[in-house]
């Protein structure tokens, strides 16, 4: 008994160990409570009092590490002072600005989180996250009377209630879940009942993106597992190649309808995306000159918006439903920051492949650098059918945490450690992240 009060208060009397411990907590609670909210249905006032949570539980600030990193945040800054504008100049109702707010603030909310020292507890509090909203839809599944409380009964909405939002938090998970079984693979047996769980929840979704996108982690995880022992250039290279490869992909595919609908067909989706080029193609449409250039900012889908009138006219002829975005990431980012807004989120996306390329030089650092891939791929994938990243909240702030890490990479290739001065050129060792 003695013992175990003596760990106890070790642990309690540990102020590292205990805002580790809080940012676990805050990440994990945050995910969870942002699963089910509406864009527009964000209180301010919450959002706030989440950053000053934040703030208290995140170890290390990373003040450095921002000063250290003035071009990234000069685009990020960028992006948002032009969605700001076209926010109020195409549709400035308070509704529409306050959005804009709201989006800035969890991005922001989400840089910071992403932005600390040890990563594994920003991961651990993701996979909290998931594992809670997961949890929390089987109940909801179980508890639905038409499915008289069975697994294998109706089809689980999650709890949400929208299948593309359940995979996107399933996905966040596995991503977590790759990243930390790297870091100590000691725990394999530990989160086996985790994968399991994932998995299963990810069958009784039944979506084709999803397994697309679950194979594409795996295939990632196990290429960087691979790679890490090559020397740098070689890999660069191969990163390079790669990339390439999938950006010509993805756009032939976009671009090439007979192309994609071959791809359609293969997957057995034909219905699905020739619904979707309907959708995108009236987007694209109804954008104008000054949209092209300057996107709208979170204008474009409001209820007043005659934007969004023209799309949902166009869809309605078609026979499709109206919706309150373009069911593609990619087109949602368009229509919100423009070709300007598309430029510097295109020079964000170097910076974030020529930081986690560098951190190859570094053979132990499996986590630092394969988790940001992980979750890259996994939003590049899922963001050509959904728009998970660009519609709701989660999104936002799994956006910002990405930004976060490339702050941290850059910061760790300097040598420099989050919230002290830059004493050594030397690496931090991986293990004391």
């Amino acid at each position: 008994m003695n013992r175990l009060r003596q760990k106890l208060g070790s642990w309690f009397h540990d102020s590292a160990r205990l805002r580790n411990i809080g940012l676990l907590l805050a990440v994990g609670l945050t995910w969870f409570v942002f699963h089910t909210v509406p864009r527009d249905e964000i209180n301010i006032n919450v959002v706030l009092v989440l950053v000053l949570v934040f703030l208290v539980s995140t170890p290390d600030k990373s003040s450095q590490i921002w000063m250290e990193r003035k071009i990234v945040w000069c685009l990020i800054l960028g992006m948002m002072v032009l969605a700001g504008f076209a926010t109020f100049f195409v549709g400035g109702e308070t509704s529409n600005l306050r959005m804009w707010v709201l989006v800035s603030v969890v991005f922001v909310l989400g840089a910071i989180v992403g932005s600390t020292r040890d990563v594994r507890w920003v991961l651990g509090g993701l996979l909290l996250g998931a594992v809670l909203v997961v949890s929390y839809g089987w109940l909801v599944h179980l508890n639905n009377p038409l499915n008289s409380g069975s697994f294998f009964q109706g089809v689980f909405m999650g709890y949400s209630g929208l299948e593309s939002y359940e995979l996107l938090s399933i996905l966040t998970g596995f991503a977590s879940l790759f990243s930390l079984l790297a870091a100590k693979p000691i725990l394999w047996g530990l989160f086996a009942t985790v994968g399991a769980f994932f998995t299963f929840s990810l069958v009784r979704l039944d979506l084709t993106v999803g397994f697309i996108s679950t194979f594409a982690l795996v295939i990632t995880a196990v290429t960087i597992a691979a790679l890490k022992k090559l020397d740098s250039r070689r890999v660069e290279k191969f990163v390079a190649l790669g990339t390439a490869s999938v950006a010509v992909l993805a756009t032939a595919s976009l671009l090439i309808r007979p192309l994609a609908g071959a791809i359609g067909d293969i997957l057995g989706e034909t219905t699905s995306l020739r619904d979707r080029f309907t959708i995108w193609d009236s987007v694209l449409d109804s954008l104008g000159v000054s949209g092209l250039i300057f996107g709208h900012g979170t204008a474009f889908w409001a209820l007043d918006s005659p934007f969004a009138a023209v799309v949902h006219e166009t869809l309605q002829s078609a026979g499709l439903p109206g919706f309150g975005h373009a069911h593609s990431m990619y087109v949602d980012l368009f229509v919100a920051f423009g070709i300007l807004g598309i430029l510097a989120a295109g020079a964000l996306a170097f910076l974030f492949l020529r930081e986690t390329v560098g951190l190859w030089e570094i053979s132990d650092r499996w986590v630092l650098y394969a988790t940001p891939w992980l979750f890259f791929v996994m939003l590049a994938v899922l963001g050509v059918s959904e728009s998970v990243l660009a519609s709701r909240p989660n999104g936002w702030f799994l956006a910002g945490i990405l930004t976060g890490w490339v702050l941290l990479s850059g910061a760790s290739r300097r040598g420099l450690t989050p919230g002290k001065p830059n004493v050594s050129k030397k690496p931090v060792d991986a293990r004391s992240l």
